[in-house]
Order: C-alpha cells, then sequence, then structure tokens
C-alpha cells in the first residue's frame, strides 16, 4: 500500500521501511506463546496505525489514527477503531461462513 511508509513490532528488529513517500506507521505485536495454544488459551495480535513516516515522528498516542486487534481461538474475533467512527467488533460465523458485527 502506498500510504504505508513502514512497520515495526517486536517480533522484528529495527523499523522496515516500505514507501518513504508514504504517510502512515504500522506497529504490531502478536499475542502468542506457542505454549498457550495446547492448553486452549486465546492467541492473536494487536495493530497500531499512526499518521507518521518514522518511528521518531510519534511523539504522543495523539499521532495514533486506527488501532485493532484479532483474537484466534474458538471464535475468531476482531475489533477495529478509528478516530472518525465508534469501535466496531466483528465475529467470524464459522456456519454462515461470514464476518458479523
Amino acid at each position: 500500500c502506498e500510504e504505508v511508509a513502514g512497520f515495526a513490532s517486536e517480533e522484528r528488529e529495527g523499523f522496515v521501511s516500505l514507501n518513504p513517500g508514504g504517510t502512515y506507521i504500522v506497529v504490531y505485536d502478536p499475542l502468542d506463546g506457542s505454549q498457550n495454544v495446547p492448553v486452549g488459551v486465546s492467541v492473536g495480535a494487536i495493530f497500531g496505525i499512526f499518521k507518521a513516516k518514522t518511528l521518531k515522528d510519534i511523539v504522543s498516542g495523539d499521532d495514533l489514527v486506527a488501532s485493532a486487534y484479532a483474537l484466534f481461538s474458538a471464535p475468531l474475533l476482531f475489533c477495529f477503531g478509528d478516530r472518525k467512527s465508534s469501535v466496531s467488533f466483528f465475529q467470524y460465523s464459522f456456519g454462515n461462513k461470514l464476518w458479523e458485527a
């Protein structure tokens, strides 16, 4: 995506530049732990989207424009929020094969 300048994660050392002309940085962290899977503890991921070109441009939480989390367990869950709308929550319906609000 041309709008994404790059991304960063605890799982990967350093910032990954994708498009120097981009205007957003995506940060994410997997909510993992392979030891959790056999005992039924949820795994997933959290995401943040900042309006910035580099990590140094992020000076406070006010630079955060959207965030989300996903849980991959018995139900698949996705929650998303941004500055323009209320928080949206979805659960995947395996029977209907679609995401339901």
